[in-house]
Parts: structure tokens; sequence; C-alpha cells
């Protein structure tokens, strides 16, 4: 009951402040997620890269050159952002 809490409460003041909190935590977190990401992008093309040549070499008993590769992943993974 909002009586039972005082004016604060019943004006909504409380929720606000309560709102403010998560959305501050929200935002740290989402921060330190997008810089996780960031630092793992490079890793992650890089190991991409490796996959698809071994597996284009297995399709067709020949290494692919690796500038094809290379600008095949930076084309996918341009798309995924």
């Amino acid at each position: 009951n909002p009586r039972q809490h005082g004016p604060a409460w019943h004006d909504g003041t409380i929720g606000l402040a309560a709102n403010e909190r998560i959305a501050t935590k929200r935002a740290a977190a989402n921060a330190v997620n997008d810089a996780a990401k960031a630092a793992a992008a490079p890793h992650v093309r890089d190991a991409v890269v490796d996959v698809s040549g071994r597996v284009a070499e297995l399709a067709t008993g020949r290494p692919p050159r690796p500038d094809v590769v290379d600008s095949v992943v930076s084309s996918l993974m341009g798309a995924q952002q």
C-alpha cells in the first residue's frame, strides 16, 4: 500500500531512483560486454580465416589463395555486424 511508505513512494520518486540505478548498472555491463567483443573480434576473425581456408582445401584438394579467403571472410563477417 503506497500510503504506508510515505509521499516519496506515492509520487514515484523511489521507483525512478531504482530505475536509474538499474539503467546505470545495465549501461556499465553493456560497456564491458562491448569491450570484450571488440577485444575478441580479431581472434575470432583469424580463426574463421584459418578454418575456412582448411575447409576449402579439403573440399577442392588444393589450398585457396589467402587473399581470396581473407576477402570472403571479411565480406561475410562485415555483414554480421
